[in-house]
């Protein structure tokens, strides 16, 4: 979660339906988070540090009236440090980073005699430090150390290839008298290092204005216009060099406006609903340079032939421009039937227009001259539900979600060039929601996704190249059960979620990739002691993951190369803590996070891209103590 949420009110996931209409991608849905407002949640301010073994984070968060009940504001600021736990070269630990993020917001209001509300917002974060893409080898993935800088870390690899790349000019085939003679003596002429070992960096803004307006019949016009930039420096190609020489650049514009207007008796759950109508337009912009290079300053063949210390690898000059227009309508509706009966109504469709836009090169050579892709994505929700006693409701819904197509801001191959198509999904769902007085809710569901033209970034054979590309359909069916329990003492839930999850188009591997076939969560609060001001926790949680595959690339490709599709056993971890309330403003929780010390991996890159394979490791064991004081 962006830092510049320090304020956070509530975090509410939506899924399936919800995302599809007023969001891409209904079958990851959406999360809705909802900062503290002022204006509703009158003056605050909270304090908050967080110390721990692998890292330490501070925040301040406050607002309040500034002037009366016209003019309100809130600000928060943050800082974070990672202390890391892979170990560098020189025994330091390697993965370590830094972030700050300092936020904003003014809210005028006219009071009762002024219908509208303006607010005007905005944020900036940076982030540095080695955070991302510190991929591992098996033995420095088992040790927990790196063995040198830079993703190369396979010599024989390094030589081949570079040895294959300069054996192809001209100019170095007339001087050995063959492509085949060049090769060998190239090969042969002594290892290739890489040197490079940049910090990552990235500095995001963003500023907002919203209006709200409010009509006395309880309707309401919402607009809100924002604007996003971002540079960074991350890491995505071997041999990248220092950050001037790797330089993302993201420009981002919204605007969005809709009318919300309420229908029968508002607050009546018999007799009430809420129709939306808006549009949205997008235009982003993303600009790419990236110099690839390779230390030779230690090869003299390599040197004679150049006249340089370094060899060029690659280089990424792009510009890709998205602008997507969208028009949406939602319409929900309860209506009782009898003394408790409920029908609930919610129908929604959205149209949306997308072109994208390529201009630049690739590894000298690859153009992308002026290309353009356009699309149009037409999305719908149909969702019918039946409350026939009072905390017991069915339902079934169906809808769809699409994720835009467009080209690859991060090219790594020629099949980049084509760009790649929307990702349909088709979603269908039947479920029951039970939540009764003594504190016991229960939600269950069978689903089934039919996924067309899904999004994958692909391997090609004996190179590092990873095209994103549609690999056709995909099929998900399973069942997800939730079991929860409030009381004055005791909290408890539990959710488990089964998905059978098959590539169906031949050529692709069988396995999705991060899509385990069970996932479990568990959690436990305990009231230990409560006397007046005094309130003592004890609880934990848990969660399990079934066996998980890894990338996602040719069948063939593994069948040739004697690869297979990387995968990763089941695993558990656990939590735990123990927390005391004082006088409701003050916390202390004191905590232990993955407390058997379980180690996996958050990720596994297949050998076909570097020759090797790669780990991203996940957290160890971490023991920490909290502090946090409200006023």
């Amino acid at each position: 979660m962006n830092q510049q949420f320090n304020d956070v009110s509530t975090v509410e996931i939506l899924k399936g339906p919800q995302g599809s209409v007023y969001g891409s991608g209904a079958q990851l849905g959406i999360i809705n988070i909802t900062s503290k407002n002022p204006m509703f949640d009158g003056n605050y301010a909270d304090v908050e540090s967080d110390y721990s073994k692998l890292y330490w984070k501070n925040r301040v968060a406050a607002g309040g009236a500034l002037y009366e009940d016209k003019i309100y504001g809130k600000f928060g600021v943050s800082n974070q440090k990672d202390y890391g736990w892979i170990k560098d070269i020189d025994g330091s630990n390697y993965n370590t980073g830094e972030s700050y993020a300092v936020n904003g917001a003014l809210y005028f209001s006219g009071g009762e005699n002024s219908p509208l509300t303006v607010t005007v917002g905005g944020s900036y974060t940076k982030d540095r430090g080695h955070q991302s893409n510190v991929a591992l080898t098996e033995s420095e993935y088992r040790d927990e150390r790196i063995s040198g800088h830079g993703i190369i870390r396979n010599p024989d690899f390094t030589r081949s290839y570079l040895a294959g790349a300069m054996s192809a000019d001209p100019g170095v085939i007339e001087y050995f008298g063959s492509q085949e003679a060049a090769y060998e003596a190239l090969y042969n002429s002594g290892e290739i290092s890489d040197i490079i070992n940049p910090k990552e960096e990235r500095n995001a803004y963003t500023a907002y204005v919203k209006l709200d307006y409010y009509r006395d019949n309880g309707d309401s016009v919402n607009s809100i216009t924002s604007i996003n930039s971002s540079d960074s420096c991350e890491l995505y190609m071997m041999g990248q060099g220092s950050c001037g020489n790797n330089e993302i650049k993201t420009r981002q514009f919204t605007q969005e406006v809709r009318y919300v207007s309420e229908l029968g008796n508002a607050g009546d759950i018999y007799d009430s609903g809420k129709a939306v109508i808006g549009v949205n337009v997008t235009n982003s912009t993303t600009d790419n340079y990236v110099l690839a290079q390779v230390d030779i300053s230690d090869n003299e063949m390599y040197q004679a032939l150049t006249g340089a210390t370094v060899f060029p690898i690659g280089q990424v000059d792009l510009r890709v421009d998205d602008l997507s227009f969208a028009a949406f309508t939602d319409y929900a509706y309860n209506f009782g039937v009898g003394a408790s009966s409920i029908f609930d109504i919610d129908m929604g469709l959205r149209y949306e227009h997308a072109r994208s836009k390529a201009n630049g090169n690739y590894m000298f050579g690859y153009d992308f001259d002026h290309l353009q892709n356009d699309y149009d994505m037409l999305d719908y929700k149909a969702a019918l539900g039946y409350t026939f006693v009072t905390g017991h409701r069915a339902y079934l819904l169906a809808s769809s979600g699409s994720k835009a197509g467009g080209f690859s801001k991060f090219p790594t191959s020629a099949l980049d060039e084509n760009g790649y198509e929307p990702e349909k999904t088709y979603n269908y769902e039947a479920g029951y929601h039970m939540s009764l007085d003594n504190g016991f809710d229960a939600n269950a569901a069978l689903f089934l996704m039919d996924v067309h033209n899904r999004q994958a970034f692909t391997v090609v054979e004996n190179s590092y190249m990873t095209p994103l590309r549609n690999i056709g359909r995909m099929h998900s069916k399973g069942v997800e059960l939730t079991l929860g329990y409030r009381a004055e003492r005791v909290s408890t839930g539990v959710s488990m979620t089964y998905a059978d999850s098959r590539n169906e188009t031949s050529g692709y591997t069988r396995h999705p990739a991060n899509a385990p076939k069970f996932v479990a969560a568990g959690l436990i609060d305990v009231t230990a002691l409560k006397f007046a001001d005094f309130t003592a926790h004890v609880g934990g949680n848990m969660r399990y993951q079934s066996k998980t595959y890894f990338g996602e690339g040719y069948t063939s490709v593994y069948e040739n190369s004697g690869l297979i599709q990387e995968s990763q056993g089941g695993y558990t971890v656990f939590d735990l803590y123990a927390s005391a309330e004082i006088m409701k403003n003050l916390e202390i929780k004191a905590y232990v996070e993955n407390v058997a010390d379980k180690k996996y991996a958050a990720s596994i890159d297949n050998g076909s891209n570097y020759g090797v394979r790669f780990y991203s490791m996940a957290a160890p064991r971490n023991v920490g103590v909290k502090l946090k004081y409200s006023f």
